[in-house]
This record gives structure tokens, sequence and C-alpha cells, in this order.
């Protein structure tokens, strides 16, 4: 069974899906929409979270393709009531999952929570038809620094880091998915990183990552790295 850093469960975890989707949806899309999704495809949509994409899918699916949503807590997806989807709460590491079966697969800020994200990403390769297309999107803490110097900053970003890297988080896979791609076997493969900058209260990023310190708050706290005041 996979672990997770954050509660599914908490009151605010929905709402830091909701900032997380707001922030990397436009680039999502605008992938997706490269790729050519359309009416007819079959699509599996890994670790769906609040289920933005997936929607966006059934969109272009419909009515004759198929979007299938995966998760280990489907609550926020068992909302959405769309003919063209399909629920499935469903742990990729360790659960089966049809092979040659889907056109699209699609994951977002998954791998990077997942240890054994290379076998993981062997088991998308196997699931998908001949010509399938898969879009990976993984974080990379390469430009996550302040845009003014700030000694609290970098020491209460670097120990919430370390404490998500204790639940097998890897702040680093970004840049190192392309290579993981073409050893997974994938053709065509092509990478792009992208930088948002944020500073702004009602930023959808800046708002996510507050809400993912408040989540973080007493692990944090319990190093001994940082006190109240400086996550405050």
């Amino acid at each position: 069974m996979s672990t997770y850093v954050f509660d599914q469960a908490a009151q605010s975890e929905r709402e830091r899906l909701l900032n997380l989707e707001e922030w990397l949806d436009p680039g999502t899309i605008r992938h997706l929409e490269t790729i050519g999704v359309g009416r007819g495809w079959r699509c599996l949509e890994v670790g769906a979270g609040e289920g933005s994409i997936a929607r966006w899918l059934c969109g272009r699916v419909a009515p004759s393709g198929r979007v299938v949503a995966t998760d280990l807590d489907t609550r926020f997806l068992d909302t959405i009531d769309d003919p063209a989807l399909e629920v499935r709460r469903h742990d990729i590491v360790s659960d089966a999952i049809e092979e040659n079966t889907y056109d699209l697969i699609h994951a977002r800020c998954l791998l990077e929570h997942l240890p054994a994200r290379d076998e993981v990403l062997r088991k998308m390769f196997a699931a998908l038809r001949p010509g399938g297309w898969i879009l990976v999107e993984d974080l990379d803490v390469l430009s996550h620094v302040s845009v003014t110097p700030s000694e609290v900053y970098e020491r209460v970003s670097d120990t919430a880091f370390s404490v998500m890297q204790g639940f097998g988080f890897d702040p680093t896979l970004g840049r190192r998915l392309y290579l993981m791609l073409v050893d997974a076997g994938f053709e065509a493969t092509f990478a792009e990183g992208r930088i948002a900058m944020g500073t702004r209260q009602d930023n959808a990023g800046v708002e996510m990552f507050k809400l993912t310190l408040s989540h973080l708050r007493e692990p944090m706290i319990a190093t001994g790295r940082v006190d109240a005041a400086d996550v405050d």
C-alpha cells in the first residue's frame, strides 16, 4: 500500500487540491490539446485528486470515449456526474491495471510521492495501446526559491521538503523524468520545464504552498530546525 504525506480526510485537503489545479491546469491542458485528445479516446487519469483534468478529458472524449479516474481515496471524484467517467479506488503501486488498453495516461504530482516510481512507470507503459500517449508531470524544487534573500524562507522550505522525503517524496524528480521515460521504453519523448512565479496572496500556487505548510507544521517543528514563528 502506498503512503501519502497529505491526509485526504483533512478539511483543508480539498482546498489545497483546488489551488493545485488552478495553478497547474493551464499548462496540463495545453499539453493535452497538443497531444490531440479527442472523441472516442480511452484515457486513464492516475491519482486524479479533485478531478479537474478528469472532467476536462470527459468533455474531450465524449460521447464515445471513456475516462478512468483513479485514486487511493475517491471521495472528491465520487461527486462527479459524467457518463464518460469511471471512478476507481486504486493503488497504482500494488493493484493491477489493464494492459494494452489506453490511448492516453496522465499523472500529475504522483510519481514524486512514490518510491516505486520506476516500476509504476513501466506498469503505465504496459497499459498503453500501440501509439498511445503518456503525460507525466512532477515538481522540482530547483526553482523553489525566495524572490528576495531570506534565511528563514530557505530553512523552512528545506525542513518542509525533508519532512516530505520521510514519506517517500522526491523533491528533484522533475529534472529526471525525461531519462526515466526513455529508460521505460517510451518513444518520441519530449520534456519541458515550467516556472511559475507568485508572491501575491491570491495566487493559487502561493495558496497551495501555504496549505501545504499548514499541514506539515507540527512535524516540521518537531524536527527542531524551525519553530512556530518561522513557519508562520
